[in-house]
C-alpha cells in the first residue's frame, strides 16, 4: 500500500515537472525555428554576394588582361637608345656654360645670364621627352595589370602606373565608366550582409549561452525560473565599426611593414590612405609576389572602410539634425 502512494506521488511529481516543460519547450522551438529561418534568409543573400564578388573579380582579371595586351607592346630599343645617346648630360651643358662665361670678359653678365636660362630651359625639355623613351619602361606584367584595374574600379588611383598608348587610355575611360558603379554596388551589398550575418550570429550566440544556462539551472534546481527569454539584437554602432577597422588596418600594417621594410607607422598610414580612396602615391607596394594577397587586403578593407564611413555619416547626419531643429530650419 505504501509503495502505491509513492507510485502514486511520483506520477504526481512527473505530471507537474511535464507541465512545467512543456511551455519552456515550446517557446524554445519558436526560437529555434525563428534563428533556423534567420539563418536560411542569409543564405540567398550569401550566394548573392559570392555571385557579386565573383563578378567584380572577373571584371578586373578581364581589365588587367586587356591592360597588359594594350601596354605591353615590343619595345624597340634601337630607337630609344639612340633618342637617350642624343639627350645632353648635365655635364656637357656645365661645360657649355662655362666655356662661353670663359669668353666674357664681365663675369655673370645678363646677358650670359638669359644664355644660361635658355640653355637650362632647353636641356629641361629634352629631358623631359627623353623620359617618355627610357631604357628600362614600366613592365606591365599580368600581376601589375590586374592589381592596376583594382585601382581604377576603386577610384584609389595611385598614379605611379598608367597606360601610354591611345588604345590603353580609352580602354580604361571605359572600365572606369563600368567599374566604379559595380564595385559600388558589390561594396554596399557586402558591408549589407556583413551587418546581418553579425546581428545573426550574435543572436545565435546568446541564444545557446542562455539555452546551456536554463539546462544547468534545471539540473541544479528544477523550480528555478527559465533564464530562456528574448535575445537582445544587436545594435552595430560607430564604436564597433571603428575598433574592427582600426585591429584591420594594424592587420595590415604589419603585414607591409614586413614585406615592404616600412616602419609601422608608414604601412598605417598607407592603409588608411589606400582604403579610403585617396590614393596619394607615396607610398606603394612593389613586391609582385605579395600583389594577390595585397588585391584581396584591398577588397576586404574598403566594404569595411564603407561601413566606418557609413556610420560616421549616420552620426553627423544626427547632430546636424539636431542643429537644424535648434534653428528651426524647415527642408
Amino acid at each position: 500500500m505504501a509503495s502505491s502512494e509513492l507510485t502514486d506521488q511520483e506520477k504526481t511529481q512527473r505530471n507537474e515537472a511535464n507541465d512545467n516543460t512543456e511551455p519552456n519547450e515550446g517557446a524554445e522551438n519558436i526560437i529555434n525555428l525563428v534563428a533556423a529561418r534567420k539563418l536560411c534568409d542569409l543564405k540567398p543573400k550569401f550566394m548573392y554576394n559570392c555571385l557579386l564578388v565573383g563578378v567584380l573579380i572577373s571584371y578586373g582579371l578581364a581589365g588587367g588582361f586587356v591592360f597588359k595586351t594594350f601596354e605591353a607592346a615590343p619595345i624597340d630599343f634601337e630607337e630609344k637608345t639612340e633618342a637617350i645617346k642624343a639627350t645632353p648630360s648635365a655635364e656637357d651643358l656645365l661645360n657649355e656654360l662655362l666655356k662661353t662665361q670663359n669668353k666674357n670678359t664681365e663675369p655673370f653678365d645678363e646677358e650670359w645670364r638669359r644664355f644660361a636660362i635658355a640653355k637650362i630651359d632647353e636641356f629641361v625639355d629634352v629631358k623631359t621627352k627623353a623620359g617618355q623613351v627610357e631604357l628600362n619602361p614600366v613592365e606591365w606584367s599580368f600581376a601589375d595589370s590586374w592589381l592596376f584595374a583594382c585601382t581604377i574600379f576603386t577610384t584609389i588611383g595611385y598614379g605611379n602606373i598608367a597606360p601610354l598608348s591611345i588604345k590603353g587610355r580609352f580602354f580604361c575611360m571605359l572600365f572606369a565608366t563600368i567599374g566604379i558603379p559595380l564595385f559600388s554596388v558589390v561594396a554596399g551589398s557586402l558591408a549589407s550582409f556583413i551587418m546581418d550575418l553579425t546581428r545573426t550570429l550574435h543572436a545565435e550566440y546568446h541564444r545557446r549561452k542562455r539555452r546551456a544556462q536554463s539546462a544547468q539551472q534545471k539540473k541544479d534546481d528544477t523550480s528555478s525560473p527559465d533564464v530562456e527569454g528574448e535575445v537582445p539584437e544587436l545594435e552595430i554602432t560607430l564604436k564597433h565599426v571603428a575598433m574592427v577597422c582600426f585591429g584591420y588596418l594594424c592587420l595590415g600594417s604589419m603585414f607591409f611593414s614586413l614585406g615592404e621594410g616600412w616602419s609601422l607607422f608608414e604601412s598605417f598610414y598607407y592603409c588608411f590612405i589606400t582604403l579610403s580612396t585617396v590614393g596619394l602615391g607615396d607610398y606603394v607596394p612593389g613586391h609582385v609576389h605579395h600583389t594577390s594577397l595585397f588585391g584581396v587586403y584591398i577588397l576586404v578593407g574598403l566594404v569595411l572602410l564603407i561601413m566606418l564611413f557609413g556610420a560616421l555619416e549616420e552620426v553627423i547626419t544626427k547632430h546636424c539634425q539636431k542643429i537644424k531643429d535648434k534653428l528651426k530650419v524647415v527642408d
